[in-house]
């Protein structure tokens, strides 16, 4: 998949803003459930703003923020 979004953005997609974002998370039954429950993750809806803020790197900070 990662080639294939390459390809495009070499070939047929520049100029187009995108992102690509990827990772690998596991959990035990009912792990994840209680991390949220004791307040463990930040979470937010999601917005395009979010996605498609001017600088990467500063994006965690700005969304920590708004929690």
């Amino acid at each position: 998949m990662f080639e294939a979004v390459g390809r495009g953005w070499f070939f047929e997609w520049r100029g187009l803003p995108f992102r690509i974002f990827s990772g690998c998370a596991g959990w035990g039954p009912k792990q994840l459930e209680g991390e949220l429950a004791r307040g463990d993750w930040y979470h937010r809806p999601a917005t395009t703003e979010a996605l498609f803020y001017d600088d990467p790197y500063e994006v965690w900070d700005h969304m920590v923020r708004k929690v």
